[in-house]
């Protein structure tokens, strides 16, 4: 069994985001391979070089109880948040030469636990030209061909579908993530995402015959306000067609629980509950 704990949108160094490490250290087990990060790893506009001190404060002191090694991917905050365009998301791909428990290796990557095979994206487009963005897409299409792993898990940190504040993809990534799903070789299971601080579950038809679950998880460490929620959303870019149905939604902090054997995959949305526990909000069974 292939036991992973998931969540995005940690860096803040604040009780919100030791809160959830608390939550993390409470889930471990011996079966646990790994812990993934889905960006916006350290607030507000990244880090400068891998010495800045951020790398400490917001990851190391924060999961120093946690010993399992840490998979992350970029988000815009990392890349600077718009404010900054000097490559300083780079120093995080840098950090993994430095860090016992920072997994970042490159900007997009693929990573096999188990029986999954995981295909970390870095969906910052806002930032890429056009050369770029189809340089990736194609790397991770023949990544994702050659996979022999039972599950197939896209990650970014921009949203695919979302009833949070930041909503849908624009259009550039909603063609990008189409196009992986409907030209991979092999089937797509779950996107997963934060961007927005909440939890969705959202099961998303590619096509008559394709579909897959979009799981946002941005709950590691900086609360939403209840009111962000924007259910038209879920009709998705064709108001003609509605093409997504919403499963599950919550505001509260937490992190997801991948559990996956060679029959099925468990998904467990986990929230803070009392001082040091935690309480099961939604389960999504795949096969």
């Amino acid at each position: 069994m292939v036991h992973l704990l998931i969540t995005g949108d940690t860096g803040t160094g604040d009780k919100h985001q030791k809160r959830v490490a608390h939550m993390m250290k409470s889930l471990i087990t011996s079966a646990t391979y790994a812990c993934v990060l889905l960006g916006d790893n350290i607030y507000e506009v990244g880090t400068n070089g891998v010495t800045d001190k951020q790398f400490q404060e917001k990851f190391e002191k924060i999961y120093k109880e946690i010993m399992v090694p840490f998979y992350l991917l970029l988000g815009n905050h990392d890349w600077g948040n718009s404010h900054f365009s000097d490559g300083r998301h780079m120093s995080q791909v840098d950090y993994t030469n430095h860090s016992e428990k920072w997994n970042l290796p490159s900007r997009y990557y693929h990573q096999e636990f188990g029986n999954c095979d995981f295909f970390f994206l870095d969906t910052n487009f806002e930032w890429q030209d056009h050369d770029e963005i189809q340089e990736q897409y194609n790397n991770m299409l023949h990544l994702i061909n050659k996979s022999k792993q039972k599950w197939k898990i896209l990650c970014g940190h921009h949203t695919w579908r979302s009833v949070g504040g930041h909503g849908n993809a624009h259009k550039r990534l909603e063609t990008f993530l189409r196009d992986l799903v409907i030209h991979s070789e092999k089937p797509i299971h779950l996107y997963m995402c934060g961007h927005d601080h909440c939890k969705n579950v959202i099961h998303l038809k590619i096509s008559e015959h394709q579909s897959l679950y979009c799981v946002v998880i941005g709950t590691g460490g900086k609360p939403y306000d209840d009111e962000y929620v924007f259910l038209e959303n879920i009709e998705g870019p064709n108001p003609k067609v509605k093409d997504s149905e919403l499963l599950f939604h919550s505001p509260t902090l937490g992190l997801c629980e991948l559990k996956s054997s060679a029959k099925d995959m468990n998904l467990t949305f986990h929230a803070p509950h009392g001082s040091k526990g935690t309480i099961v909000e939604y389960k999504l069974h795949i096969r």
